[in-house]
């Protein structure tokens, strides 16, 4: 095993698809589908479909923990798990997707509290798995965690330290810290709701341009920022380039699209070479297969094969 996830703040998403969705009415829908979340675990998942193990860390609590942690290992015996038991419940998260109307609707819960002495014990865990894994994907929002602690820096010492590959897709304000450390690989800066990085609002091309730019400049190998017009600024040490897709993605179908992504160049790392806008252009084809359907849909080698050619790749500088 060659992968580890960490997700701090696990969800069970509970996805409903309502046609023409609006609020202030009233719906009679199906049963939602319950699938285990969060941003580190759906990369365990997205692997899981290329035949890719992984162990999933963090932490899970009460009766919504147990159920997620079942579901997870049902959906395949490639996901192995070792997470710290906790006092509070996890969380559940809505996400209402809509077809007809193109749109996604989240509603996400804050988490659980986060002891020291639970926060200890995973670090005693993270600390144990890091010996046997070479890439470690850290992805997702916090917990409740102690005020004095700042999660993701933490966690990124340690892996640091072991001289293993370190991913990230999280907000702005840890992607930040990670960036500032140098001990980041590849960083894909969460920007919904807040497409702000390094205290500049991002309102031109040019400004995530620059933020990318900045982010390798720092030591990160690639970085990857979502342009919500046109597609993908990819940056490494080589340069930087526009990843834009052929054909309009509708926005119902997103979901899991950065997790795809981060799952896709977490296979070529392993698989190929240390090539990372190569990985890029890997992670890109996941996303884009992924895509393909509506909620987070596990999709295969041959998928991605076939989405090799449906973006195009534009140098900028």
């Amino acid at each position: 095993m060659k992968v580890m996830t960490i997700t701090l703040n696990p969800a069970l998403d509970l996805e409903y698809i309502i046609e023409n969705f609006h609020t202030n009415s009233f719906f009679r829908i199906d049963e939602p589908v319950a699938l285990p979340g969060g941003k580190g675990i759906n990369v365990s998942l997205f692997l899981a479909g290329l035949g890719i193990e992984s162990i999933a860390i963090g932490f899970l609590g009460g009766f919504v923990g147990n159920l997620l942690e079942e579901s997870l290992r049902k959906v395949s015996d490639n996901i192995y798990t070792n997470f710290v038991r906790v006092e509070s419940e996890t969380r559940q998260d809505i996400t209402i997707v809509d077809p007809v109307n193109d749109s996604i609707t989240e509603i996400n819960s804050k988490g659980p509290d986060i002891t020291e002495n639970e926060l200890n014990m995973f670090h005693k865990r993270l600390s144990t798995v890091l010996n046997y894994v070479d890439i470690v994907v850290a992805s997702g929002s916090l917990p409740n965690i102690p005020k004095k602690h700042k999660a993701y820096l933490e966690i990124a010492e340690k892996v640091c330290e072991a001289g293993k590959i370190f991913i990230s897709e999280c907000s702005s304000e840890y992607i930040e810290d990670l960036v500032e450390t140098g001990c980041i690989t590849v960083a894909r800066p969460d920007l919904r709701g807040k497409e702000k990085l390094f205290g500049k609002k991002l309102i031109s091309y040019k400004d995530y341009i620059d933020s990318a730019k900045y982010i390798v400049d720092k030591g990160t190998e690639l970085a990857i920022l979502s342009y919500h017009i046109r597609g993908d600024i990819i940056a490494t040490k080589e340069g930087v380039w526009l990843f834009s897709t052929k054909k309009k993605i509708e926005k119902s179908h997103l979901l899991g699209a950065g997790d795809s992504y981060i799952a896709g160049v977490v296979y070529y790392l392993m698989n190929y070479d240390k090539n990372y806008f190569e990985a890029a252009k890997f992670g890109m084809s996941s996303a884009m297969a992924q895509s393909e359907s509506l909620g987070k849909e596990l999709f295969t080698l041959e998928k991605i094969e076939e989405y090799k050619n449906s973006f195009v790749v534009e140098r900028l500088e």
